[in-house]
């Protein structure tokens, strides 16, 4: 038989142990729901910058027939003048947009960057392949 004193410490002990089910449950939801929200956020990032590289290769032919070029190193961000208007008009942002390399022989867009608050999106064209790269940026402190 039971006593009344053993019965209420098994029945703290299963409140303590359905709670912490209960925690751990909730924990991995949380991480699950982080990651997934990192990735399909990342998912969106990288199909604005692949709009970017179309908007950058529209600007580009629009450009060639002036007999000028997107690319101006000397600019902070690599863009010529009047390309920021043209991709806000053909991809709907010219924000965080860095042109790093450009192949003015081939007239390819060969290296740039693409920055959203939180996610940073670096293309590489070699001339045989393309590499995306999409980086999910965490401030860790400022001071």
């Amino acid at each position: 038989m039971e006593t009344p004193q053993e019965h209420n410490k098994r029945q703290v002990v299963n409140v303590i142990r359905v709670i912490l089910i209960v925690t751990a449950v909730l924990f991995i939801l949380l991480a699950a729901f982080f990651v997934f929200k990192v990735h399909s956020e990342g998912r969106m990032a990288l199909r604005e910058a692949k709009n970017i590289k179309l908007a950058l290769i529209t600007a580009d032919i629009e450009m060639y027939g002036v007999g000028k070029t997107i690319y101006a190193p000397e600019h902070h961000n690599g863009l010529a003048d009047g390309v920021e208007e043209k991709l806000q008009r053909y991809a709907g942002t010219s924000e965080g947009i860095t042109l790093l390399s450009y192949n003015r022989t081939t007239r390819e867009v060969a290296m740039f960057t693409y920055t959203t608050p939180h996610y940073l999106v670096r293309y590489e064209y070699d001339g045989v392949q393309e590499n995306w790269t999409v980086d999910y940026m965490w401030r860790i402190f400022v001071y």
